[in-house]
């Protein structure tokens, strides 16, 4: 018995002097858009990355260059990969793009606790509606790559990507009583000089089908949310540590020291260790909201 097998005969495709592709900026701390260049300076994998970047299409060009039909729409895509973190997804699809000029404004933001080292930005200018052609060597498949253009950065610093499990809460960990919870943060040893990596272990209830696949998906909500409860337990823990308070730079890279060290500037800068153990201990829900406010929940 014989299988057919659909392919896609050779097409021609953009040259590249139809598209103007503009540098990729990431949003700074203080909002402002920076050049993100080649690496993304003390990229901390706590925070969610907003990327900007403006790009000008001539369609004319492009329908003119592919031969494709009058009727014939296509869209810019970008896809984000982070190879050490086996994680890829569609990050941005433009609306449906005609036979003349447009500039497209590209943003999204991706969560940091999924990423690792560096990413892979993949823009592409896919096919999507093929039009009526019977003209040799023209694109006739949906999805058909014209265009792409691959853009590396460096995710500067020791960061990885949250380590992220899936339990049964009620049976798997022991003396937990919270078969309803939808994730469960651990934080194994109170040695700060621990690597997080180690440590550092994020529970998802097996049982909660929502919240697996908002992880899973890439709920900016959903991981914002779980991103703050990490933050918070890892700087509780820090607080009751004498070592933490006196000298927070006395933790090595990767340590749990120094990824408390790290939220402990960006959720409370200029405010020293022991100033935010007090307001921990005096006004736990000030202290909650000044970590929920620095990882961006209200943004999302």
């Amino acid at each position: 018995m014989s299988r057919s097998r659909r392919f896609s005969l050779p097409f021609r495709d953009m040259t590249g002097s139809e598209i103007s592709l503009g540098a990729w900026h990431f949003r700074s701390d203080s909002g402002d858009l920076v050049l993100a260049g080649e690496s993304i300076a003390g990229w901390d994998y706590l925070k969610p990355i907003e990327l900007h970047r403006e790009i000008d299409i001539d369609g004319h060009k492009v329908a003119d260059t592919c031969d494709l039909p009058e009727d014939a729409t296509f869209a810019l895509t970008v896809t984000a990969h982070s190879p050490s973190a086996r994680y890829r997804r569609l990050a941005f699809r433009s609306a449906d793009l005609h036979r003349k000029p447009t500039k497209v404004a590209v943003r999204f933001a991706l969560d940091g606790t999924l990423l690792s080292r560096d990413l892979r930005l993949e823009t592409e200018v896919l096919l999507c509606a093929p039009g009526k052609s019977k003209a040799p060597f023209v694109a006739t498949l949906p999805g058909s790559r014209l265009f792409s253009e691959v853009s590396h950065i460096d995710l500067e610093g020791n960061g990885s990507r949250m380590p992220i499990e899936i339990a049964d809460l009620a049976s798997q960990i022991p003396g937990l009583s919270a078969p309803h919870a939808a994730w469960h943060v651990l934080v194994e040893t109170t040695d700060l000089h621990s690597p997080t990596m180690r440590a550092l272990r994020v529970f998802l209830n097996s049982r909660h089908t929502t919240a697996i696949e908002s992880a899973q998906t890439g709920d900016t909500l959903f991981l914002s949310l779980l991103g703050a409860d990490v933050a918070r337990r890892l700087l509780s823990v820090a607080l009751q540590d004498e070592d933490f308070l006196t000298n927070p730079d006395d933790f090595g890279d990767g340590s749990i020291g120094e990824a408390s060290r790290r939220l402990l500037r960006l959720c409370f800068p200029g405010q020293s260790p022991k100033n935010v153990a007090a307001v921990a201990a005096a006004t736990p829900a000030r202290f909650e909201s000044a970590i929920q406010s620095c990882m961006r929940i209200g943004d999302v």
